[in-house]
C-alpha cells in the first residue's frame, strides 16, 4: 500500500512540475504566445462560422 502512495506522489509532482514549465514557457516566450493566441482565435472563428443559420 505504501508503494502505491509513493508512486502516485512521484507522478503527481512530476505532472505538476511539467505543467509549471510549460505554462512559464508559454507566458514568457513571445513566439509561443503569439502562436497560441492565433490558434485559439482561428478556432473560435471557425467554430462560430460552422452553422450561422442555426437558431
Amino acid at each position: 500500500m505504501q508503494y502505491r502512495e509513493n508512486k502516485y506522489r512521484w507522478l503527481r509532482w512530476t505532472l505538476l512540475i511539467m505543467l509549471l514549465i510549460v505554462s512559464l514557457a508559454i507566458i514568457f516566450n513571445e513566439q509561443l504566445k503569439n502562436l497560441t493566441v492565433q490558434h485559439i482565435s482561428n478556432s473560435a472563428w471557425h467554430a462560430s462560422l460552422k452553422d450561422p443559420q442555426k437558431k
